[in-house]
């Protein structure tokens, strides 16, 4: 007992409540390394550091509740003085329901399972390629993503555009923070608010995952506060499955909780090769993976149609048998007649398609460098050497630096050789990231015509208003009541001229066109106008 110091409650409180920066209120290292040893006070981890930063903290007081001579100390949360958290289960809330079919035991082993992913990117404005990349390779149906430092301004618009026009079967839910900060909290009130979460989240009837970076060394035995936390993940009935280091330090911080009694998350895994200082985690949830987005097409075999044939039914209609005697009955021929024909030669087919990623900019040579950093991954788990390690990482900055390059020489080119409308289009795809364009609500289409109408036409009126009583200046031209000139007559069209303006307007069709427009160019005009 001669090692040991006595230090009376005065003095500790003292020095835990003294100035954090003052060198006459901290111990000395050779005391420190003591108290250490006895189990009272050890190096803690700083909350919203890289990593979690090594820091020697000021001793507040003796935590965790433990008997040691009778007394009792109480460390953690008070379970008394909880109060409820609101869950938003709204798109951008702060839950997301995944619907499932099969969980744990009862899932049927010959369906695909659900592969899931998480991700602290820090901050991906730079690393959408290396994002789409992971989703892809890893054939990932879900990706939590944490410090993605979105501003929640037009700013963002680039970043979404570009994963969405890459990944376009992906719903992104994304709620933006505004600020890089916000991370360095206390631990024990992380752990105080993080109780609070547990208790309404575990209460909902449903499967819960909940992973992100927590920033807690969750592998050293001796970390007061990463044992706090295993406590408290203990203590709600949770088990954390991720194992080995999910940092560049060597560290497991990235986590993946769920229900102890769940058999939800298996095959849990690290991915290594990614652009920032933690390691994407994955895993496999148990049921069965989410449907694939389907797309409704409707197209016509035109290729398929016998000329001949639809050139002989064209000459043998009524609109060449007996055609109408006026402008309105020769139109309304040529729209049934010719849309009945093409129906006959070739019907409208309808099927549906997986709408699958995008990646044009993926070529041979990169998948021959991915198969060369798959090999020396391999070769460092098999021998976990540092030189291994080292060759490894610098095979993924070279696979990272091609991939970028082969998507912006991908997207040089199109530029390049685009029209003017072709580069309005692809600028808008990389810019834009909302395509769906909704309608306003209305009662029926022809309701939503006329407001439409009658906006553009109040809109003049007022133009032409504020015309008028603006300009006050005298008019060069002399204005007259009565106008003397008249337009008496047209001048009949040709069969050639009337030609010459079809075959010099775009190539362009709708579904409200009796034939289509390429059809009626290349093959059917000379029929018709024979016809009419």
């Amino acid at each position: 007992m001669n090692n040991l110091l006595r230090y009376s409650m005065s003095t500790l409180i003292s020095i835990g409540n003294g100035a954090r920066n003052s060198i006459l209120n901290r111990l000395d290292p050779i005391t420190w390394n003591k108290i250490n040893n006895f189990g009272i006070c050890s190096s803690k981890t700083q909350r919203g550091c890289r990593a979690g930063k090594n820091k020697q903290r000021n001793i507040k007081t003796v935590t965790d509740i433990f008997d040691r001579s009778g007394i009792k100390f109480e460390r953690g949360v008070n379970h008394s003085n909880l109060s409820p958290i609101q869950i938003n289960h709204n798109q951008g809330g702060n839950l997301i329901h995944i619907a499932c079919n099969s969980v744990g035991s009862s899932y049927d082993i010959g369906l695909p399972r659900t592969k899931f992913a998480s991700w602290n990117a820090w901050s991906i404005n730079k690393k959408t390629t290396s994002l789409v990349d992971l989703v892809i390779d890893k054939d990932l149906d879900v990706l939590a993503l944490q410090e993605t430092w979105p501003t929640g301004t037009p700013r963002d618009d680039c970043t979404l555009a570009d994963i969405k026009s890459s990944l376009p079967n992906f719903a992104i839910f994304n709620t933006p923070r505004g600020t890089r900060g916000g991370g360095e909290i206390a631990s024990k009130t992380f752990l105080t608010e993080f109780s609070s979460l547990l208790e309404c989240v575990l209460s909902l009837p449903e499967e819960v995952v909940i992973t992100g970076d927590f920033n807690y060394h969750v592998d050293v035995v001796d970390d007061r506060d990463a044992c706090a936390f295993k406590d408290l993940i203990d203590e709600a009935g949770l088990q954390q499955h991720v194992s080995g280091p999910t940092h560049r330090s060597g560290h497991t911080l990235d986590l993946m909780l769920s229900l102890k009694d769940s058999s939800l998350i298996s095959d849990v895994g690290t991915e290594q090769s990614l652009p920032s200082d933690h390691y994407a985690v994955l895993c496999t949830l148990n049921f069965a993976r989410p449907a694939a987005v389907k797309q409704r097409l409707r197209y016509r075999k035109i290729r398929e149609i016998d000329i001949d044939e639809f050139r002989n039914d064209i000459a043998s209609s009524e609109m060449y048998t007996h055609p109408g005697t006026n402008v309105n009955e020769l139109a309304n021929q040529y729209n049934s007649i010719l849309r009945e024909l093409l129906d006959a030669h070739t019907p409208v087919t309808e099927r549906s398609v997986n709408v699958r990623p995008m990646c044009q900019w993926y070529s041979d040579s990169l998948r021959s460098a991915k198969r060369h950093k798959r090999r020396l991954e391999r070769k460092f788990r098999k021998s976990k050497l540092e030189v291994d390690r080292q060759i490894y990482i610098d095979a993924c900055r070279s696979y990272r630096y091609a991939l970028n390059e082969s998507k912006r020489i991908y997207h040089n080119d199109r530029i390049t050789g685009s029209n003017c409308k072709q580069l309005f289009r692809i600028v808008d795809s990389l810019t834009n990231p909302n395509k769906d364009r909704v309608l306003p609500t209305s009662k029926s289409p022809a309701h939503l015509a006329n407001e439409f109408a009658d906006y553009f036409d109040s809109k003049i009126q007022k133009i032409r208003e504020n015309l008028n009583s603006s300009c006050h200046t005298e008019l060069s031209v002399t204005l007259v009541d009565d106008c003397f000139s008249c337009f008496s007559e047209f001048k009949e069209m040709t069969e050639d001229k009337v030609r010459e303006l079809i075959m010099q307007s775009p190539v362009k069709s709708c579904s409200s066109d009796p034939i289509p427009t390429p059809l009626l160019k290349k093959w059917g005009l000379t029929t018709v106008f024979q016809s009419c």
